[in-house]
């Protein structure tokens, strides 16, 4: 019990001088999908970021819903499902002017809740898998405390078959500290 709290008072040394961002926005899927019968709409992110090991440190939060494709190559009992990916990233920052640009790399666990109130062809209504990506998020300050955000990437999802997705995302910051 004791690493850990040394380890967090470690972590809050070293970032005392940190600033400290929350940022919420929406995403939009680009390429790829988490299955052939599905189409990932628009959803929303939070992070959280703060300077560590001599760049920033990102976690995020995202949602989004993916509904089954209509037509004849979709199961008729395919449901629709939600996404929950919760990251956690690294990234040098690179200060360009005003811009903060951060470059970084991602790790983390997926949840799919399905639609259907059951079972899903013969598998469990919820699954969970690990992912992994890549990603570049540019902040520009707007007024005071307030920044603007963008963010583009791509993540590979382990299912038994590994997916891969791209994706935008936006919105604002408020820089705490």
């Amino acid at each position: 019990m004791r690493l850990p709290a040394a380890a967090l008072l470690v972590l809050l040394a070293t970032g005392a001088s940190a600033q400290v961002r929350l940022s919420a926005g929406a995403t939009l899927p680009l390429a790829g999908s988490l299955g052939p019968v599905w189409e990932e709409q628009p959803g929303a992110r939070g992070t959280i970021t703060f300077s560590a090991y001599g760049g920033e440190v990102r976690l995020a939060l995202d949602l989004a819903m993916h509904d089954a494709a209509e037509g004849e190559a979709t199961p008729e009992a395919a449901p629709d499902f939600l996404a929950v990916n919760a990251t956690l990233g690294w990234g040098p920052v690179l200060d360009l002017g005003p811009v903060r640009l951060s470059p970084g790399a991602e790790v983390g666990a997926g949840r799919f809740a399905f639609d259907d109130d059951g079972e899903f062809g013969g598998n469990l209504s919820s699954e969970s898998e690990l992912l992994a990506g890549a990603y570049v998020r540019a902040g520009v300050p707007l007024a005071g405390r307030v920044e603007a955000w963008a963010e583009t990437g791509v993540r590979r999802t382990f299912f038994s078959t590994p997916q891969t997705t791209a994706g935008a995302a936006g919105g604002l910051t408020l820089r705490l500290w």
